[in-house]
């Protein structure tokens, strides 16, 4: 049975099993995608011209084309993202076993 998206007109707003497209709209009563050969998207994605977009990670970050970006270049190395400071915070070191 196919999956499909319930969205309205751009944010999926839930993800259900039907047995039609119809189905799913009639029982939604809204808009309904059949995501069954694309993968499903989760409640909160937008359907872009480029495909399925998830919701922005941080409210700071920016859509750059095909992934969202930190504002502050991504130094690597397991850093994570503070969004209250705006910035990368290095790993705490592991401690070797004595």
């Amino acid at each position: 049975m196919p999956n499909f998206a319930i969205h309205d007109g751009a944010t999926v707003s839930n993800v259900i099993v039907a047995d039609s497209q119809e189905v799913a709209e009639s029982i939604t009563g809204l808009s309904a995608i059949d995501v069954s050969d694309d993968g499903v998207p989760w409640i909160g994605w937008t359907m872009e011209s480029e495909g399925w977009r998830a919701p922005s990670p941080y409210p700071s970050w920016v859509w750059g084309g095909s992934a969202w970006e930190a504002p502050v270049a991504d130094p690597g190395d397991g850093f994570y993202w503070d969004e209250d400071t705006l910035s990368w915070i290095a790993p705490e070191p592991e401690e070797s076993a004595p």
